[in-house]
């Protein structure tokens, strides 16, 4: 008969058995998921790298179309810069009225001949004077003129790209405006050339939505910025920064750090003017089949988390003891001891019946422990104790 002292012993035994069970379904769990995500997230890069390389194409075409819209822009600005009556004009310290005359005429007929010229503006340091094909405002002094912002480009044009466009705002107006300057030996002389903004963007994006395709400079400032209702926000520029330093040619941004993803932001260097093309896509839209894979890795991240939590509640809960141990326990435990509710009608006899009560209950207690220390023994051997106990008891009235 086995020792009651192995009872613990086993109860541990299988608890640490039930430990090492549920701790290996909880790895191998997390080992599923970790080579689940990790394939997910490979799959996502490479369906992003897959969309930044099939927009570089267009990136290249955006790029070669600007270069040779640049190109008509300077050789029609360089025609009109060295032409004798405008150079006349920017350069010479004492003008007479024909020439004057001559001059403002060639301006204004460059800019009406040209379908992607709003206005020439030309300034003359030696007289300080700018002189403009506008029909709506005439030439004068440049503290008098109605343009200021032009005014300061033209008196230090070193502070803008040379035969690189930049964008001039005035009103519900937009401009691309090129600068051009030239020392003479008289002082220095510049020209302003306004391209129209709706031409210049038409050229740049063609039909295109601008919703989600624009250009920006090198700092993130937007050449031409993305309109309409369903425009997606530009990301924090850092974003396109932190790309840049990997990928400074093209590559792709995402708006943001969350796991789920609905857009991403595709970029592309144009070399000739060191702006980006900047194109949106949306997801769900562009790439259905990765927005599924999402939506199911997810739901089976959540089933897969209610799994483990599970176990872990299983792992932390003490096994129920069994049935045997909770009836060895009860008969080991002594007999209480009750008393009589009778009460004496004297004091005599409430003193002779208390005393009878603490003999009985105690003669069942010792009864009760030399029980329990048999059992405990291979072989019951009665004692005279025992012997003493039970005629004690029967002779008790």
């Amino acid at each position: 008969m086995k020792s009651g002292r192995s009872a613990p012993t086993a109860s541990i035994s299988r608890i640490h058995r039930r430990m090492i069970q549920v701790g290996g379904c909880i790895l191998l769990l997390l080992s599923f998921l970790a080579a689940f995500l990790f394939l997910f997230f490979q799959f996502r890069t490479a369906s992003l790298q897959s969309i930044a390389a099939a927009n570089e194409s267009f990136g290249n075409y955006v790029d070669s179309v600007l270069a040779l819209s640049n190109d008509n822009i300077r050789t029609s600005a360089m025609q009109m810069f060295y032409t004798s009556s405008i150079r006349t004009l920017r350069t010479s310290g004492n003008l007479s009225w024909s020439e004057r005359t001559i001059g403002h005429r060639d301006l204004g007929n460059f800019a009406s001949s040209s379908n992607f010229i709003d206005h020439v503006m030309v300034y003359n340091e030696s007289l300080d004077i700018v002189f403009t094909s506008e029909s709506s405002y005439g030439s004068a002094p440049a503290a008098q003129f109605h343009d200021q912002e032009a005014v300061e480009i033209l008196l230090h044009p070193e502070h803008h790209p040379y035969l690189t466009p930049f964008k001039r705002v005035s009103g519900s107006k937009t401009w691309y405006s090129f600068v051009f300057s030239e020392q003479g030996s008289r002082g220095r002389s510049a020209m302003l050339l306004d391209i129209n903004g709706d031409w210049y963007e038409s050229q740049l994006l063609g039909t295109l939505s601008q919703d989600r395709h624009l250009i920006v400079d090198a700092n993130g400032q937007a050449i031409i910025p993305a309109e309409g209702a369903d425009s997606l926000p530009l990301p924090d520029w850092k974003y396109f920064q932190s790309a840049f330093l990997e990928d400074p040619k093209s590559g792709y941004v995402l708006p943001d750090r969350s796991p789920f993803l609905t857009s991403c932001w595709v970029y592309h260097q144009l070399e000739h003017t060191g702006w980006y093309y900047l194109e949106a896509f949306q997801l769900e839209v562009t790439a259905p089949g990765l927005v599924h894979v999402q939506t199911v890795v997810f739901i089976l991240f959540a089933l897969l988390s209610v799994v483990l939590l599970v176990l872990f509640a299983q792992a932390k809960r003490r096994p129920p003891r069994r049935r045997g141990a909770k009836l060895n326990e009860r008969k080991k435990a002594p007999p209480p001891c009750r008393g009589g509710t009778k009460n004496s009608s004297t004091k005599h006899e409430k003193k002779n019946g208390a005393t009878r009560r603490d003999t009985d209950c105690t003669r069942r207690r010792a009864a009760a422990t030399q029980y329990n220390v048999s059992r405990e023994t291979s072989y019951y051997v009665p004692s005279p104790s025992n012997a003493s106990s039970k005629l004690l008891r029967s002779s008790t009235p």
